[in-house]
């Protein structure tokens, strides 16, 4: 009779195990979740799927074991509020407080287009030139362009053009008269003075260098009025 009495004895304990705090290190996964996230993030449907021993993955690799509205690590060790993944893939929300809910899936947010920087544009080839005439003269000489007329210039004045680089003919007073060529480069600067030691009406243009025209020019004033006969030209 004694043998039977402790025999019992022992089922007894086996069977209050579990209840002790023993319970959560082997237990098993019992398969995906039949829960449908409706979309709001938590949800009240706890009381519909009654999951029983559902386990999910937190992000450092550890096992949780979920019942009907608690949690607790497969080991009791303190934790702040985490998320974690069945088995199917749904998220859960593991509350500090020991309660779960479901999580709806994250939405996925839009790439941000790719910034390209603004190319900086490249200026067209060009090249510069400086007219200008000191005194004396014939008082206004009228200076050609490739055989047009593009200013009218005085004593004292100055004026800019900008050409496409290249081979250029510029004369005085006609297209033919006091002619002078120059193949201009991209980016330089030339500087052409109208010489006055010809005598009037026998003026013609001479290149200088820039210590020269830079010598000259406080002593002259822009070309402007009547006198510019090529606003898109003269500068």
């Amino acid at each position: 009779m004694k043998s039977v009495h402790i025999t019992k004895l022992t089922l007894l304990l086996l069977c209050l195990l579990p209840g002790l705090g023993c319970g959560f290190a082997t237990f098993s996964d019992p398969g995906p979740s039949n829960f449908v996230s409706n979309g709001n993030g938590y949800n009240n449907s706890l009381e519909q799927t009654r999951p029983r021993g559902l386990t999910a993955r937190t992000k450092d690799g550890r096992t949780v074991l979920l019942n009907e509205g608690t949690w607790e690590y497969t080991s009791s060790l303190p934790v702040t509020s985490t998320s974690a993944t069945l088995a199917n893939g749904q998220r859960v929300l593991l509350r500090s407080n020991g309660s779960w809910a479901y999580l709806a899936s994250s939405p996925i947010r839009p790439k941000r287009p790719l910034m390209r920087p603004t190319p900086i544009p490249i200026p067209p080839p060009a090249s510069f030139l400086h007219f200008y005439q000191l005194g004396g003269g014939s008082g206004q000489a009228t200076i050609f362009l490739d055989g047009a007329p593009i200013a009218n210039l005085r004593e004292r004045r100055y004026f800019s053009i900008q050409v496409v680089p290249g081979l250029h003919v510029f004369s005085i007073f006609n297209s033919g008269k006091g002619q002078l060529a120059l193949t201009t480069v991209n980016g330089m600067h030339y500087y052409l003075r109208n010489s006055d030691t010809f005598g009037p009406w026998r003026e013609k243009l001479t290149i200088v260098d820039v210590t020269v025209f830079n010598r000259d020019l406080p002593r002259l004033t822009p070309l402007s009025g009547a006198d510019v006969l090529r606003l898109d030209l003269v500068r």
